[in-house]
């Protein structure tokens, strides 16, 4: 072998060592999720790798309403991911109580985030999770449809049902209702609820002060009965999915939906304008509220293989960039303080003032207390609500199944 041999073979040996070694210092994080955000991840992990440059995020989604199965099969059998994106409320408890994923607020610093965001990621006195976003439910409405009819964002319930009644007179389907997923209908009666019932009315209930068999809860599952009328055709077969393309398309006027709606809607129909209004409630001279929640947390997997990697990620998302990002990347709100949305999305930064001025103090469907149990309110309500619609349950029977089954294991009710 001559020396220039030697000196190349020489060079490609220090070139496989210093790849080998690097190869080596890789530190791969799996992180599995229910929401498509595979963009918004790969982005994550740029910007994390600017100070670990060793950190990759091996990111997988899965459909939302099969993720809490695999989940739980993936953790009980040791297969589960070094960040688990957890549901809020109970979600987080299902998997802190059994000791599945590590208590975390002696770990990092949750400084940023609001108690109310906190609560909802914790178990006795604990934090288990970083909230990542806070979501509002509210009706949307097509602006375009709305000026040509001149009509206005109601004030009060009477002005939607009129609105209602002067879109469906000119042959416009007021409402699209996805009625094959009960989780949507419960969401509605929620977001009705919120102004129908009022903020008072509700902390009494979750106080267990009121209840379900009150004649104002009644009142207001005959509320989702009124707007029945309005609904486009064959609602009960229509999918969540189907109202998120057919709503953009200009199939009804309005319809009920979730922050995380904004991005699909902009990209369905780009050249569109939603409005979005809360619920009006029944006199004017009430406030309207916004049933606002925390929708979920990442939590640390306590078996993961790769925790000091893991902790850095979740480090990250403790941050005002991270939360920057979030917002941006997904037109969400993030419950880090000081967020700002940009100034192109407004309606989320019309969704920044439902959750400031309007939000309630306390919430009785998805993720409240009343959903730590079984049965929970929102599988019942989301069932009861299907039942109403279909005339198989009058809203007496069911307020009186709520109450019953929400009594069989939640105290303040068992008084």
């Amino acid at each position: 072998m001559n020396r220039k041999q030697l000196t190349f073979m020489v060079v490609l040996c220090l070139v496989l060592l210093v790849a080998n070694s690097a190869l080596a210092r890789t530190q791969t994080v799996s992180l599995w999720n229910w929401r498509g955000e595979t963009e918004f991840w790969a982005a994550v992990e740029k910007e994390i790798r600017k100070e670990h440059p060793e950190i990759r995020i091996d990111y997988r989604t899965f459909i939302p309403t099969e993720y809490d199965s695999i989940l739980m099969v993936g953790m009980q059998s040791g297969e589960g991911p070094d960040i688990i994106t957890l549901r809020g409320g109970p979600g987080v408890a299902k998997f802190a109580e059994p000791g599945m994923v590590e208590r975390l607020d002696k770990i990092l610093d949750f400084s940023l985030f609001p108690e109310g965001a906190l609560t909802q990621a914790s178990m006795n006195a604990g934090v288990y999770g970083v909230p990542f976003a806070l979501q509002t439910y509210q009706i949307y409405y097509n602006k375009e449809i709305y000026a040509k009819y001149g009509l206005k964002e109601p004030a009060t319930w009477d002005q939607l049902i009129e609105n209602c009644r002067v879109l469906q007179a000119n042959g416009v389907t007021p409402f699209y209702f996805q009625g094959r997923e009960g989780w949507g209908l419960s969401l509605v009666q929620t977001t009705i609820g919120a102004s129908i019932l009022g903020a008072e009315w509700i902390t009494g209930l979750v106080k267990g002060k009121n209840a379900f068999t009150d004649p104002k809860f009644i009142d207001s599952l005959y509320k989702v009965l009124e707007l029945k009328p309005f609904m486009q055709k064959n609602f009960e077969a229509a999918s969540y999915s189907d109202m998120q393309m057919a709503f953009p398309m200009e199939k009804a006027a309005m319809t009920f939906g979730g922050m995380w709606d904004v991005k699909s809607f902009d990209q369905i129909a780009p050249e569109k304008e939603w409005g979005m209004f809360l619920v009006p409630p029944v006199k004017k001279t009430d406030r309207p509220y916004a049933y606002a929640y925390m929708d979920g947390a990442y939590g640390l997997n306590s078996a993961s293989k790769n925790r000091e990697a893991a902790l850095k990620v979740l480090e990250f998302t403790t941050s005002a960039k991270f939360g920057q990002m979030f917002v941006e990347f997904n037109q969400e709100i993030s419950p880090i303080a000081g967020i700002q949305a940009p100034a192109e999305l407004t309606e989320l930064q019309q969704g920044l003032k439902f959750v400031e001025h309007h939000a309630l103090p306390d919430i009785y469907g998805v993720r409240s207390v009343l959903t730590f149990g079984v049965p929970d309110v929102h599988t019942l309500l989301g069932a009861g609500m299907q039942a109403i619609l279909s005339g198989e349950k009058t809203p007496k029977q069911l307020a009186e199944e709520l109450q019953t089954g929400i009594a069989s294991w939640y105290k303040p009710f068992q008084k």
